[in-house]
């Protein structure tokens, strides 16, 4: 959708609007002094904003719940700044961010990602459980803490955890307006004022909201975002705040894109490969192909340091969360005639989400031996609430009789699509459940400095209390019922000199047995297990900054179907395993003020090994997973006559994938007994890389000397790579212009 002409004013005005309101802060500052950024004492809970390590960062909390540098950790934790969302015109969160991050792939919108050779989706937000949802307007950076550690905030996949930080009121007043165009039809406003409130110098806000629009290379296919986010401080004094943060997010997608089919040989039914043709085509039409996503949530947090030893953060979060989709299923596979079946009913679906939790922690700070060693004992309680109501419908009667003639595609022929409503008095249920999931857990974890800092330890235990209350309303059964998981975590960091440390780490994880159960289908918790180590260094004044280690992580109990021997019945067990083994390679080198260079590689070795009775499936990797991505970026800033030019470059490479299940296309009898297979499990994606490049100017006029322009120029898929991410394609070269207006 193009910028309209009541967009444009609407923007306009939102302009000078901030631009008015900043003027009046800035000439008000002559009289009544505004607290810099620095001027309150960051407490234990606090990262400092300054700490950017090129694009990336040398501070996280996410990593031990308190504010941690990532050299000093006995695991690996990746961040990326919002700066480089900027830099690399990255509108929104997807795989394109998570690309250059070592053995992390697949991020999207629903919650879902795949780390370390694993898929997951579960998400924080600020700490807290989400389901996807995110602008890129509103966030500060992301914080990705790989491995079983990431159990520290109770569920969690043993490979990792991904926590998105939202931006935070500044001391000191800015206002921006951001405007991109470009390839897709694309139209991003974005606006962002934050500093004080009015005079105060307690009170601090920012304000965030865009609007994104954007078409794809899939006819009809289109997608509409609207953004706001405000947040809102209160310094009580120098060592206890208040902050609480309101957000509100909708994506609605029009004519999803849908995966490519699989060509099947009509007479041999093995499985050749995927069927590009189809690339350019919609299954679903312009009217009956719909993903919509809403968010809504309230966070509300304190900190207060009481005194040198005793500190605490207690927050809470609210969310409601919204999916609406309506789309043709369509068929997996095609006949080497080039014909695709679509499916023979259209669906429309809704998940309703709500839920929330409350975190308290409390830092105990303490010295022993006279300053010789130095103690951090943290102690957690949270609570997470889950609650899930999902009816899903599929069209009968004269309706799916009607839609027959509709369903078969062929390559080169027209397409008629279907245009008729949703028919909600011929529709029938085919799923509504009414599912909820608390969660009671405590934290305990000491960490302990020795000689001097150069040995750090941490040890922890976790203990958590899940609840369960499931409804199956379609089939009138229920369950309720409750499980347990104890997760420790132990580590070191030893520094052999002072710019290098070894580090070991060993912890277990769990995810919660209703996560994938139904009131028909009880399960236990799935459980993992796993260590990292390696090394952190850095050289020449911290300006070079890289870790390099590996990973061995176990997951067990994942529920799969076998047969029960009498009977010859499917059963469900918590047999399966997987074994994930790899190594990664993550660093920044500042070679000067104005030329910087980043990296990443890593290689992962990802394989199930027990399937229950697909036995045929041990030692096949899961769908989706990598086996080795690397990527590399660079900025480099311009001075003399030059300056305010600086350019960019980033490169992204994938090995070749497998894009099915290790179990696709195997048959089994009735005894499980392997029978054969069509190949599907083996088909693969070939190996690419793609570039991107992008050039900005700023500069200084207007209202003496207080307005920053800025002009950008990006270009993503630089040489223009036809490339398959998936069973989908790569979008080709897209150009964007980005004009930032700043006071």
């Amino acid at each position: 959708m193009r910028l309209t002409p009541s967009r444009r004013i609407l923007v306009l005005a939102a302009a000078l609007t901030a631009g008015a309101f900043s003027s009046s802060l800035v000439h008000a500052q002559t009289t009544v002094p505004v607290a810099s950024d620095r001027a309150i004492q960051l407490s234990e809970f606090t990262v400092n904003a300054d700490s950017n390590v090129g694009y990336g960062a040398s501070e996280t909390m996410t990593g031990t719940r308190v504010a941690t540098k990532i050299k000093d950790l006995p695991f690996q934790v990746n961040i990326i700044t919002s700066e480089f969302f900027e830099d690399f015109a990255m509108f929104e969160l997807n795989d394109n961010v998570a690309g250059y991050i070592s053995n992390f792939s697949g991020l999207d919108q629903g919650g879902g990602f795949t780390l370390r050779g694993l898929g997951s989706t579960y998400q924080l937000r600020d700490g807290f459980f989400r389901l996807g949802r995110y602008g890129a307007s509103n966030i500060d950076r992301i914080e990705v803490i790989k491995g079983p550690s990431a159990a520290i905030y109770g569920q969690s996949q043993p490979t990792g955890i991904v926590n998105i930080i939202s931006k935070k009121p500044r001391k000191v007043a800015r206002q921006t307006v951001r405007l991109s165009t470009g390839s897709y039809g694309t139209n991003r406003e974005e606006i962002e004022s934050t500093g004080p409130v009015g005079h105060s110098t307690k009170d601090f806000y920012v304000f965030t909201a865009q609007l994104y629009d954007r078409t794809y290379d899939t006819p009809f296919a289109a997608q509409h975002n609207k953004e706001a986010y405000l947040a809102w401080e209160h310094d009580f004094d120098p060592t206890s705040s208040l902050l609480v943060q309101v957000e509100y997010f909708l994506s609605v997608h029009h004519a999803i894109g849908q995966s490519l089919p699989l060509i099947q040989d009509p007479t041999t039914k093995q499985i050749l490969g995927i069927d590009t043709r189809f690339a350019g085509i919609n299954q679903g039409g312009p009217t009956q192909n719909e993903l919509t996503r809403g968010m809504t949530s309230l966070t509300a947090t304190f900190q207060k340091q009481f005194n040198d030893v005793w500190s605490t953060r207690v927050s809470g979060n609210y969310y409601r969360a919204r999916r609406w989709d309506l789309g043709v299923p369509t068929s997996n596979y095609v006949s080497t005639t080039g014909q695709l079946t679509r499916g023979d009913t259209l669906g429309k679906g809704r998940i309703i989400e709500d839920g929330g939790g409350l975190q308290a922690d409390l830092l105990a700070h303490t010295w022993l031996a006279q300053h010789a060693i130095e103690n951090r004992d943290l102690f957690t309680i949270d609570i997470n609430d889950y609650y899930r109501y999902d009816p899903s419908l599929k069209m009968n009667g004269p309706a799916k009789t009607a839609w027959a003639p509709f369903r078969t595609i062929t390559v080169g022929q027209p397409i008629t699509y279907w245009t008729a409503p949703f028919d909600y008095s011929e529709a029938y249920l085919t799923r509504m459940n009414k599912n909820r999931t608390t969660v009671f857990g405590g934290l305990f974890r000491h960490q302990s400095a020795f000689f001097h800092g150069r040995l750090l330890t941490y040890a922890g235990m976790r203990f958590d209390h899940v609840v369960f209350s499931l409804r199956d309303l379609l089939n009138k059964k229920q369950a309720h019922f409750t499980s347990n998981a104890t997760t420790p975590n132990l580590g070191f960091n030893f520094k052999v000199r002072p710019n290098i440390a070894t580090y070991v780490n060993y912890s277990q994880a769990f995810n919660p047995s209703g996560q994938h159960a139904t009131a028909s289908n009880i399960t236990p918790n799935e459980t993992g297990w796993g260590y990292d180590y390696g090394i952190k260094a850095s050289y020449f004044e911290d300006r070079l900054n890289f870790t390099l280690g590996g990973f061995y992580i176990v997951k067990k109990n994942i529920t799969e179907t076998d047969y029960d021997p009498d009977t010859g019945f499917v059963i469900y067990l918590p047999e399966g395993t997987d074994l994930v083994r790899g190594v990664e390679f993550d660093g920044t080198w500042r070679f000067s003020d104005r030329f910087m260079v980043g990296g990443s590689f890593g290689h992962v070795n990802s394989q199930i090994t027990n399937l229950g009775y697909q036995r045929m499936a041990v030692g096949r990797s899961p769908a989706n997973v990598t086996p080795t991505q690397a990527a590399m970026y660079g900025k480099y800033n311009f001075a003399g006559p030059l300056q305010g030019l600086s350019v960019n470059f980033g490169v992204v490479y994938r090995s070749s994938t497998p894009t099915q299940n290790p179990n696709a296309g195997d048959h089994y009898d009735s005894k499980g007994h392997y029978t054969g297979t069509t190949g599907e499990w083996m088909i693969r994606v070939p190996a690419w890389a793609v570039w991107t490049g992008g050039i900005r100017y700023s500069f200084r006029g207007g209202d003496e000397g207080r307005l920053s322009h800025t002009i950008a120029l990006n270009v993503n898929n630089l040489f223009d790579r036809q490339y398959l991410n998936g069973r989908s394609f790569g979008e080709g070269r897209a150009v964007y212009v980005t004009y930032t207006l700043s006071l």
